[in-house]
């Protein structure tokens, strides 16, 4: 009998887990340079704080519509992995053009463009992850922590060759970080199609009927597009402080540190806590956060202040994902947790996308102060929080009135 040399003997690709962590450490290299840099660079260019906005949210609204479709496309296809190698050529191609001179326009179709084929990339990688966890009893989270590592990495990399140099090698710096994603495809496993599709339209409409789901979504929606403002011009308000590019480069590296520390002890601190605390909590975390950052420039604060300051995003945004993640688990049955997790990236994009265009106005006319208008995000995250704790105590109670 021969066996494929793409599998063993039991049907499992070949260094199954090796393959998706070098694919997941790959998908979260530009995603470092593009965050910490890309504004940089377009102020670099001329371009002022409305533009930079524009162009910042772009990727945001494109995912809302392109996503679903090349995951669509992907779930059909022989192999899922074919439509991540596309995609990454195609994205390699968009970000190359990013290194030539261009007008605004011009920019705007370049990132649009790029923002088409880069966004489902995450997406398709973590079905080709949850398919080896299905079919294989892969564990997700040890490869799915090689894309923090190298977030981390490649942030402080970034910051080094930036401040060496200067914000003009952003461009070529993404443009590499895309050729990485495009090698990686290559040894990216391939598992075939789904044993099981999942009639999704069938799956949403319970999902859509049920207040406490949609009520955690909007509440998680809300705290996590508090980070927003701070997406979009953090690079350029700590600059505007003193601080260095390499510099920069590490104060985005240190919420992906304490993200990955909040993940490996959120059981065992937060695992009796109900959602709805856990997001209160979050969410008095983020009003504190949003208040410190919009005083940095008036306090004077240093760069292991803002650190120290960029820590709290394990609570503001990791605790945020998880009690949503651990909530849908338990309230939402297992043949419409995909549809839950699709309600959950529209929701949060709509908010997101609101949050994201108002951002440039206010940056303009308020400068750092304009954090201070964060903190009203996060308080209405906490208000949708509370929302849902009352709905999820009528939901708890007429289960025990129908109770036999």
């Amino acid at each position: 009998m021969s066996v494929s040399l793409h599998s063993d003997v039991t049907g499992q690709p070949r260094h199954l887990k090796l393959r998706l962590s070098l694919l997941f450490g790959a998908l979260f290299v530009p995603n470092a340079i593009y965050l910490s840099f890309f504004p940089l660079w377009l102020e670099r260019g001329g371009l002022d704080p409305v533009q930079i906005s524009t162009l910042l949210t772009i990727p945001v609204f494109v995912r809302l519509v392109t996503t679903p479709i090349f995951t669509h496309l992907a779930d059909r296809a022989r192999e899922r992995t074919h439509v991540l190698i596309a995609i990454g050529a195609m994205s390699l191609l968009f970000a190359s053009l990013l290194v030539f001179p261009m007008g605004y326009w011009s920019l705007v179709a370049v990132v649009t463009g790029l923002a088409v084929f880069w966004s489902p990339q995450v997406p398709i990688a973590d079905s080709i992850a949850l398919s080896g966890v299905r079919r294989h009893g892969l564990d997700y989270s040890s490869v799915r922590i090689w894309g923090s590592v190298m977030f981390l990495l490649s942030s402080v990399t970034a910051g080094l060759i930036v401040q060496r140099t200067s914000a003009a090698n952003a461009a070529p710096l993404i443009a590499c970080g895309f050729a990485v994603i495009f090698c990686a495809t290559f040894v990216a496993p391939r598992l075939g199609r789904k044993r099981q599709p999942q009639a999704l339209m069938a799956a949403g409409a319970g999902a859509l009927r049920s207040p406490r789901v949609l009520l955690i979504l909007i509440a998680t929606g809300l705290i996590q597009a508090s980070h927003g403002l701070m997406y979009n011009f953090g690079s350029i308000y700590w600059q505007s402080l003193g601080v260095s590019s390499q510099d920069v480069g590490f104060l985005w590296a240190v919420p992906v540190f304490a993200e990955i520390v909040l993940f490996k002890f959120y059981s065992r601190v937060f695992g009796d806590w109900r959602p709805e605390s856990v997001l209160a909590l979050a969410g008095a975390v983020g009003i504190l956060r949003w208040i410190l950052f919009s005083q940095a420039g008036v306090l004077g604060f240093g760069f292991y202040t803002l650190a120290a300051i960029q820590s709290l995003h394990g609570l503001t945004f990791g605790a945020t994902y998880l009690a949503q993640q651990t909530f849908l688990a338990h309230a939402v049955p297992e043949e419409q947790a995909g549809a839950a997790q699709g309600l959950g990236v529209s929701l949060h994009g709509i908010i997101m996308l609101l949050v994201m265009f108002a951002s440039g106005p206010l940056y303009a006319n308020f400068g750092g102060s304009s954090f201070l208008a964060m903190t009203a995000v996060s308080g209405a995250g906490i208000a949708v929080a509370f929302w849902f704790a009352a709905s999820q105590r009528r939901w708890i109670e007429s289960k025990s009135r129908s109770a036999p």
